[in-house]
């Protein structure tokens, strides 16, 4: 389960293990297997995420400051100000799409 996880390939994958590939196709093939990798795979992406935006407010803090410090060339202020304005932009998108997605999930229980 662990080298599933981790490496990029089935091929990969048993390498790891120690197992043949078509040993990692037959656990493939269990439906408790399955459930149990997907959890783990939710989870790890759930992770991700909670870091991911753990780490945004310093960075919106670390590119303002670049922006506000008149002693930063311009080439770094304009950088910085495109990655506020394009992340930015990304997550007001998403939260959109998920708002969006939330509203058809409850009509979709009604």
């Amino acid at each position: 389960m662990a080298a599933l996880l981790t490496c990029p390939t089935v091929k990969a994958a048993a390498r790891a293990a120690g197992l043949d590939e078509s040993t990692i196709r037959r656990y493939r093939q269990d439906p408790a297997f399955m459930a149990e990798y997907e959890r783990r795979c939710a989870e790890m992406l759930e992770t991700a995420t909670d870091n991911a935006k753990a780490a945004m407010p310093p960075a919106i803090d670390r590119l303002r400051g670049i922006i506000d410090d008149d002693q930063q060339q311009p080439q770094q202020h304009i950088a910085a100000a495109r990655a506020v304005l394009e992340y930015g932009l990304r997550l007001v998108e998403a939260n959109d799409f998920e708002q969006r997605l939330r509203a058809l999930e409850e009509r979709s229980r009604k």
